[in-house]
């Protein structure tokens, strides 16, 4: 009779899956302890060290990706999404002392890992582009704006190595709300500031898109009478077309924008912005 090992398929003949991990964890933490982790992860799979293919980890606490044969995904996803009793101690177990917190399943690669990229790539679809959100950059001293410094430099540092692993070049920057704090003018020159230091590090000039979050709101130019009645009157979807659209509200809606008017005066004022400013 075959050993239990030579009766297992080679890892590259069998069909694989990709496993998602989030861990609440460090990566610096993590680090230390990889090894441990994925002798742990094969004994709750029973299958061998070797048929766990890391493909890639990152932060945020942090992310292990990695393929292992079919069956294993399927058997792990049949108890994380439906409490199967198969094998449950175990994993219970394991997910408790690695603080696992999400998992995620699929049978491909995911972006922006290579696999999916060349797949990409083979059809002409080449376009990237790169997703920001959330700055919320001050301007006053203190220490939040020391705190914002750190994490705005360790960022901009990372990014060309971040870009060029994966072969990146992003053709759009996307900014998808609450660029500054409180929609003050002087946040606002700090803003130019990081954008400007973003597109040199990028390898090629991306066209810029913003979208106003409301901490990109000066709240001070709010007029609360004003307020009250739009409230009023934006009471469904056709009320709020009419004023989006209807040329006899552009008085209403200039009012309305005056909140905004910082960060347009942003759009205004950076080159690269690709949106048109009315």
């Amino acid at each position: 009779m075959p050993s239990a090992s030579k009766a297992r398929k080679n890892v590259g003949e069998r069909e694989h899956g990709i496993v998602k991990l989030r861990l609440e964890t460090e990566l610096e933490n993590f680090q230390p302890i990889k090894a441990k982790f994925l002798e742990d992860l094969a004994s709750v799979l029973e299958i061998d060290l070797e048929e766990i293919d890391v493909i890639d980890l990152y932060e945020g606490c942090t992310y292990v990706i990695f393929k292992v044969p079919k069956a294993s995904k399927e058997e792990l996803q049949r108890y994380w999404e439906s409490g199967s009793k198969t094998k449950k101690e175990k994993f219970e177990e394991f997910f408790k002392k690695y603080a696992v917190s999400r998992v995620s399943f699929t049978d491909e690669v995911e972006a922006p890992y290579i696999a999916l990229r060349d797949k990409l790539d083979e059809q002409g679809r080449t376009l990237t582009w790169l997703h920001l959100s959330d700055l919320h950059l001050r301007s006053k001293p203190g220490a939040k704006q020391w705190t914002q410094e750190v994490i705005v430099n360790g960022f901009l540092k990372q990014l060309p190595s971040l870009l060029g692993k994966w072969n990146l070049q992003p053709d759009f920057v996307f900014f998808t709300g609450d660029l500054s704090s409180s929609g003050q003018e002087e946040e606002y020159n700090f803003a130019k500031s990081f954008m400007g230091r973003l597109t040199r590090q990028l390898p090629q000039k991306p066209q810029l898109f913003f979208v106003p979050g409301n901490h990109d709101v000066t709240w001070e130019k709010i007029d609360p009478e004003w307020e009250r009645k739009i409230r009023e009157e934006l009471c469904n979807e056709e009320a709020v077309k009419s004023y989006l659209l209807d040329s006899h509200k552009e008085r209403q809606r200039k009012i309305g924008l005056l909140r905004l008017e910082n960060f347009f005066k942003f759009l205004g004022d950076f080159e690269g912005s690709g949106q048109l400013i009315t």
